[in-house]
């Protein structure tokens, strides 16, 4: 009996490896820029204690290995550590922060052309404005990748497999 089971549960095991999914599917390295753009008419400003959560809408613009463009879902969170009356009065300069974003990324080039994924970016900017990211992504490209900017526009890097 336990020579059955252990032999059911190889088979079931190689059957998952010679899946069409896994045969169909390449991993890349990606490397390149982006640039954020952000929407002024959605931000909104909410205070919570002696912190200040931005939440707005923003279209990322990507080029290099992955070439499209991404819409979020939902609002972007950046979470200063400060008041609000300090993150206006300093544009956030200077203030450590939190970011979160989900977003709807749609490939229009190159590994990327005709695919589509769900872009998760979680960071943290430090006292010095430098921001320290990681996007995972789900969907027709699975990964995850590095992100730094510098304001608007910023790099990044890792591996994507893609699925054909």
């Amino acid at each position: 009996m336990r020579k059955l089971l252990v032999l059911l549960v190889s088979v079931i095991g190689l059957q998952g490896f010679a899946s069409p999914v896994m045969a169909s599917s390449r991993v890349i390295p990606a490397t390149g820029s982006l640039f954020v753009e952000g929407d002024p008419a959605t931000f909104e400003f909410v205070q919570q204690g002696q912190q200040c959560l931005i939440q707005f809408e923003e279209v990322i613009t990507y080029t290099g290995t992955l070439e499209g463009t991404s819409d979020t879902v939902g609002p972007v969170e950046i979470r200063f550590f400060a008041t609000c009356e300090e993150v206006f009065a300093t544009e956030g300069v200077g203030i450590p922060s939190n970011f979160s974003a989900v977003e709807h990324f749609v490939g229009t080039g190159g590994i990327a052309e005709g695919k589509e994924a769900t872009f998760r970016t979680v960071g943290r900017t430090d006292a010095e404005g430098n921001f320290d990211g990681t996007i995972a992504l789900r969907g027709d490209l699975q990964g995850r990748l590095k992100l730094a900017t510098s304001g608007p526009s910023g790099t990044y890097e890792g591996m994507v497999v893609v699925r054909d």
